[in-house]
Order: C-alpha cells, then sequence, then structure tokens
C-alpha cells in the first residue's frame, strides 16, 4: 500500500546501560561521506535530559546526544553510577522511502558539522517546506519535570503569575500563551505536544486547568521535519520525505532498576510525498 500524506508511525526503544534496543533497521545505504563539506546547523539550541542515572543532549535537529556550539560540538549519552561515563555519542532517526516514480527520498543526520536534513517546527500542509523564520521559531527544547506538574495541580486558581512558565507556554493545540525560541509566539491550530483536556473543549488553556500530558518523571519534547528550506544536498543527496516528526524523551527517579532506563517516543507523520514503501532507524 502506498504511504501518503495521512501516514502515522510511533516508534518507542529504551537505553538500558550499554545496550540500545532497535525496533527498526536500516536497510539501503545513504551516500558516501568523502565529499561531504562542513556545514553547521543553523540552530544550536538545546537542552539536557538529566531526570534519573542519565544525562544526555537534546538538539533541535533531531541530534539527540549532540549538544552544539558552532563548529564545536559535545556529543555523548553518560550513565551516572559512581561517576558519568560515556555511552555513545550519536543517536538520531534515518529513514527513507520510494515514491511512485521510484525516486529514492531518504532524510538523515551524520554529525553536526554536516548540515541540516532535519529542521525544527512542525509541517504546515502538503507540498510545502517550512520557512527559516517558522523554524527559527520552533527551535526549542521543551523540558517539563513531574514536580512542576505537582505544582500546578496543587493550586487551586491558576494565574498568568502563578503558573509554571513551561506549562503556560506549553505548544499544544491553541494556546494562546505558547511560545517558541527566545519568547516567540506560537500560533498552533494542529495537534502538537500532548496535554489533558481539562475541560474538554479540545484547545489548551493553562488559566483553565489544562496542562501538559507527561510520561516519566520529566520529559523532554520537540519537533522537526525534513522538509526544510534548504535542499538535502549535504547528505542524502535526495527529495525531501516530508515527514513531521514529534519526539518525545523521558525518564523515571524512584531508586529501582527502571532508573537504568531512557524512554524515547517518535511519531512520524507523512506529509507531502507519496511513497509505496517506508523505512526507519536509527
Amino acid at each position: 500500500n502506498k504511504w501518503r500524506a495521512s501516514f502515522e508511525l510511533v516508534i518507542h526503544f529504551t537505553v538500558k546501560h550499554l545496550i540500545m534496543k532497535k525496533f527498526f533497521v536500516l536497510l539501503f545505504t545513504i551516500v558516501s561521506y568523502q565529499s561531504i563539506a562542513q556545514q553547521p546547523l543553523p540552530f544550536n539550541d538545546s537542552a539536557y535530559f538529566d531526570g534519573n542515572n542519565f544525562k544526555m543532549p537534546v538538539n533541535v535537529h533531531g541530534s539527540f546526544w549532540h549538544l552544539i556550539d558552532n563548529y564545536d560540538t559535545y556529543s555523548t549519552c553518560l550513565y551516572n553510577k559512581g561517576g558519568y561515563k560515556s555511552l555513545g555519542y550519536s543517536l538520531s532517526l534515518w529513514m527513507g522511502g520510494y515514491d511512485t516514480n521510484a525516486i529514492l527520498h531518504a532524510a538523515a543526520t551524520r554529525q553536526v558539522l554536516y548540515g541540516a536534513e532535519y529542521w525544527p517546527g512542525p509541517l504546515q500542509g502538503a507540498d510545502t517546506n517550512i520557512s527559516y523564520t517558522l523554524s527559527q521559531n520552533w527551535a526549542k527544547v521543551w523540558k517539563i519535570n513531574k514536580s512542576d506538574i505537582q505544582t500546578f495541580l496543587a493550586t487551586s486558581t491558576h494565574t498568568l503569575i502563578n503558573t509554571p512558565t513551561v506549562i503556560l507556554e506549553w505548544p499544544a493545540k491553541g494556546n494562546i500563551y505558547a511560545k517558541g525560541r527566545n519568547g516567540a509566539t506560537l500560533y498552533i491550530n494542529d495537534d502538537m505536544a500532548p496535554f489533558i483536556d481539562v475541560n474538554n473543549d479540545g484547545n489548551y488553556n493553562a488559566l483553565q486547568g489544562d496542562y501538559p500530558k507527561m510520561k516519566g518523571d520529566q520529559m523532554l519534547w520537540l519537533v522537526y521535519n525534513d522538509a526544510g528550506p534548504t535542499p538535502h544536498n549535504e547528505i542524502t543527496n535526495t527529495p525531501s520525505l516530508g515527514v513531521e516528526v514529534k519526539a518525545m524523551v523521558y525518564g523515571y527517579k524512584n531508586f529501582t532498576s527502571i532508573d537504568n532506563l531512557m524512554f524515547y517516543e517518535f511519531q512520524l507523520r507523512n506529509k507531502k510525498a507519496t511513497l509505496n514503501s517506508f523505512t526507519v532507524g536509527s
């Protein structure tokens, strides 16, 4: 069956100590890397997951173990048991598929110095690439702790002053207070970050009691896509897929063996190309 604009795919996997469980295997070769020139990623915005025995950065371009500062990179996933130890330095999604004309569409990240095929932000519709300005506004990783939710729920009346910023500005559908990079206003008319809709009106409003729907004791959320303002000419040298990725990284801290697990969840939605096949891996 053709993978049309309506297909969605959810991927779950975990990192446990030195073992990464991969539920999907990449089945195609992308490109030779010898001719790739160094091109820094446009946005170096990142956040750390540090909720249990792990510490690792998440970058807005879909590089999950890269902390970026121009051409300098700090690339590692750290596990803390008697001192932090590096478990790895690279994690991202690679994906591809053939369209109805047997043309390969693909997207990948190699290292942070080799250009952007994933850009921050959601896609607005079919046959539309995200603009640089819109991508810049969405260049943010939202980080929330269970304690933020507990503080919010313990308050009976919610105001602009007493509502935690991450809850007030959560990038959920219909949130008029949603903020992105450097406080940029976000206009969200589609389902984005998950939330608890207390009054069941379909829109997010923390002042009416709505709050983020989170997993674990700490969660990071971001959205990115492979249809940015520049072509895929640094890594895969293919047309874009037009896939939007909503990503969550979360973990638990309850002083049991679950502290040694880190969870990843990716929701992929095709909004552009009509594909006869699709493969994704990490």
